[in-house]
């Protein structure tokens, strides 16, 4: 007699074992949806050849952003500034998050980027000061960092 609803493992029958699985794959979606695997962000740099990226805390709906002064444009430029909010899935309004600060090798040379977060429109209140020297050699290609308080991420 053949039971095609029962199956069997090293010769035992398992009504209860596929119920089980079920249940606890049904469980990981439910976490998962819940925020249980959000991905986590932390403040730091990292070094590509020619770019450096920092990855700083901000908000911008506080009036607050991030300026940046560079002691010689012709080493080492502004790229970009891109914000993102710290929140997976929905935005959740007036939440923090975090600005990548992305620069790029122009010439040989040292230079100093001196980055500010404040409230540039209200003449200069300033919360915090980052301070990075960036070595670049003759193939444009970032050879030191020296940061203050940063600490290099894992690429």
């Amino acid at each position: 007699m053949k039971n095609t609803n029962l199956r069997t493992v090293s010769g035992r029958r398992h009504k209860a074992v596929m119920p089980a699985v079920l249940v606890l794959v049904l469980g990981l979606v439910v976490l998962t949806a819940a925020g249980c695997g959000k991905k986590t962000r932390s403040e730091g740099y990292t070094i590509s050849k020619d770019t450096l990226s920092v990855v700083l805390q901000g908000n911008p709906t506080t009036g607050y952003s991030w300026g940046c002064q560079i002691s010689d444009e012709n080493v080492i430029a502004f790229d970009s500034d891109i914000y993102e909010t710290a929140a997976v899935g929905d935005s959740v309004t007036g939440a923090g998050g975090f600005d990548t600060l992305t620069f790029r090798t122009v010439g040989e040379g040292t230079a100093e980027i001196t980055l500010t977060y404040g409230r540039q429109w209200e003449g200069g209140e300033t919360q915090r000061v980052e301070t990075i020297a960036v070595a670049v050699d003759a193939d444009r290609r970032i050879t030191a960092v020296t940061a203050l308080t940063l600490t290099e991420l894992a690429s």
